[in-house]
């Protein structure tokens, strides 16, 4: 005996534009959750630090702006450690700041927030990379670009993602709009009468 398939309702405006709207929003506040793991990272690698499991701090789930940066702070300058770790956390703080605004702005439908949101994600994809390039033992760097490499893909699809559900919001809005029709007047308030 066959199945009869369910021809399924035909999805309302509300149903279509809702479920557009919550997977954007979801996808748009990648950048809260990179924010938040630049910072936790960091607080990671530090506790590897001072307990002797590596050598040297391991920006492995940070942005690759900070990468960068501190690979040259750390590399080629005499720094005092007290300095270094002031200058280090004061620019992750402030990145990650960053970054958990424009995931909560542009989860809000802010689409030159989002668009921006990309486009800084897409300058930290080559800091990243410059940051291995530019390491003095770039070989001690290749885990590190291996898990932040990972990171930046799973950040950058929610990124396209969120694009993508945006366009589609805007497309079920103008796919339902209906011309807008003059609301005929009753005739006693069209005289002023009552």
């Amino acid at each position: 005996m066959a199945r009869k398939k369910r021809e399924r309702a035909p999805r309302s405006y509300v149903q279509m534009h809702n479920g557009a709207v919550i997977r954007y929003q979801r996808a748009s506040r990648i950048m809260v959750w990179a924010g938040v793991l630049n910072f936790v990272g960091l607080i990671i690698s530090n506790i590897q630090f001072v307990t002797g499991q590596v050598e040297k701090i391991q920006f492995h789930f940070c942005f690759g702006i900070s990468n960068f940066f501190f690979n040259l702070l750390r590399d080629r300058a005499e720094l005092p450690d007290a300095w270094f770790y002031i200058i280090l956390y004061g620019v992750t703080l402030i990145m990650t700041a960053g970054a958990v605004l424009l995931g909560v702005y542009s989860s809000q439908a802010k689409k030159k927030v989002l668009i921006a949101s990309i486009a800084i994600y897409f300058v930290d994809w080559i800091m990243m990379l410059l940051a291995f390039f530019t390491a003095i033992e770039p070989q001690s760097e290749l885990m590190v670009l291996f898990f932040s490499g990972g990171i930046h893909i799973i950040i950058t699809f929610f990124l396209i993602i969120a694009l993508y559900e945006y366009y589609r919001v805007i497309k079920i809005e103008k796919m339902f709009e209906k011309p807008k029709k003059e609301q005929p007047v009753e005739e006693g308030k069209e005289n002023g009468n009552q």
